[in-house]
């Protein structure tokens, strides 16, 4: 099992991506020196604007 797929939310609950992968012993984002666990997610935002990117258009426009 693991996470990969599960929603992320914010302290409102409001759905702001989904989990896709983590690890351990992960360098530092901000450039110190260390490493630590984490778990990464994709933003929502990013999520639908692939969706839409990939849908076919609607029938109205495709008969024009």
């Amino acid at each position: 099992g693991g996470s990969s797929g599960s929603p992320v939310f914010d302290d409102k609950w409001r759905l702001i991506g989904l989990h896709h992968g983590g690890g351990v012993g992960l360098k530092r984002l901000d450039g110190l020196p260390g490493r630590y666990d984490a778990n990464e997610g994709i933003s929502i935002h990013r999520i639908l604007e692939a969706v839409r990117a990939a849908a076919p258009a609607p029938a109205a426009e495709r008969r024009a």
